[in-house]
């Protein structure tokens, strides 16, 4: 087998394009001629060298994918959690070194365990364990198919640790990526990430958002006059997701970390006299319109909370992703990296 018959009978088994083989590869042959291997062997022993550094990716039962990243579930509150344990165990360490160790609030060294806390539901497998980078997650929100599948589906890929940045991935362009099928039915697939999952653009051409939604989220595409009595239908489930168009009626964009900017919106139609609809947005997200823009495409998931008071049911939406056309945005999107260089795609206009 030759180079380019071997880099064919992996690429659809790990995310690996051909300039990053040909990277690979030729690192090996400058260590084989370090070596003194003769010239004629360079490539046999290169693609046995190659094949043995991807061997875990190889072996891994991951699936291939692309598809269209449209939000991102900070997972905000079960952070928070990890955060709380965390923080107890330092706490109770710098009370009293002994008794934490001896309690299993942390290990030996003084690292914060998993432990008993009170307020948080801690699963019993997870106690005594070192609590590490791999215990915050975020999902990414994908319309996504494996490769020899024609259809989109709404796609939830955990992310786990400082493995990705996924704020720094771009939306709504097409992407491939590697992952483990945890779940999958005939509406939503439900992954892992894998030791391969790394989110690669392979276009610089934006979907119509719109319109995939309308054709592939129909289930989950609610008008926004209907989102009090969706909430109320859908309130037990945890996974409930959904689309709406609306209009941004104002902004306050925050610059702490730890808190939400805060998006009000309303239907836009110019007839309506209600109160707007607060969008809570994960402090990381780029604001790349105004208020006043009068189309806005909000994917998230709905709360409801009683006010004591006057027990009064205040509606709210946390946001995991908004797709603003391109007339009504305020500045160019960042370059987009590509997987591979291809041309760029001219992209529809609005």
């Amino acid at each position: 087998m030759n180079k380019d018959e071997f880099f064919e009978s992996i690429k659809a088994k790990i995310n690996i394009n051909r300039e990053e083989f040909n990277k690979l590869f030729d690192e090996q042959i400058v260590e084989l001629k370090e070596r003194g291997v003769p010239e004629a062997e360079h490539e046999k022993f290169a693609l046995i060298m190659v094949k043995t550094r991807l061997k875990k990716q190889l072996m891994s039962p991951s699936k291939k994918f692309r598809g269209y990243l449209i939000g991102i579930n900070p997972n905000a509150a079960l952070n928070r959690n990890v955060d709380k344990v965390k923080e107890d165990g330092i706490l109770q360490y710098r009370k009293d070194e002994q008794q934490a160790i001896e309690h299993k609030f942390v290990d030996m060294s003084g690292n914060p365990l998993w432990h008993i806390m009170e307020g948080i539901n801690v699963a019993e497998w997870k106690l005594g364990n070192l609590i590490t980078d791999e215990d915050y997650t975020c999902v990414a929100l994908l319309l996504a198919k494996q490769e020899e599948e024609a259809d989109y589906k709404l796609t939830q890929l955990t992310l786990r640790g400082k493995k990705i940045d996924i704020y720094s991935i771009p939306r709504f362009v097409e992407l491939e990526f590697m992952a483990n099928v945890k779940q999958t039915d005939s509406n939503i697939y439900v992954l892992n990430q894998s030791i391969t999952t790394e989110l690669k653009a392979i276009t610089t051409e934006e979907i119509n958002f719109p319109e995939l939604a309308r054709k592939y989220l129909k289930q989950n595409c609610i008008d926004f006059s209907s989102i009090e009595a969706w909430h109320d239908k859908n309130a037990d489930d945890y996974n409930r997701l959904m689309v709406t168009k609306a209009s941004c009626v104002s902004i306050i964009p925050s610059f702490d970390e730890s808190k939400s900017h805060i998006l009000n919106i309303d239907s836009g139609d110019i007839e309506s006299t209600g109160k707007p609809l607060t969008c809570w947005v994960s402090p990381k997200e780029h604001l790349n319109f105004t208020e006043k823009t009068p189309e806005v495409f909000i994917i998230g998931s709905t709360n409801s909370k009683v006010i004591d008071d006057t027990q009064e049911v205040r509606y709210s939406i946390n946001t995991y992703g908004i797709f603003v056309p391109k007339i009504w945005r305020v500045d160019k999107p960042k370059e987009i990296k590509l997987d591979e260089k291809k041309e760029e795609a001219k992209t529809e206009e609005w």
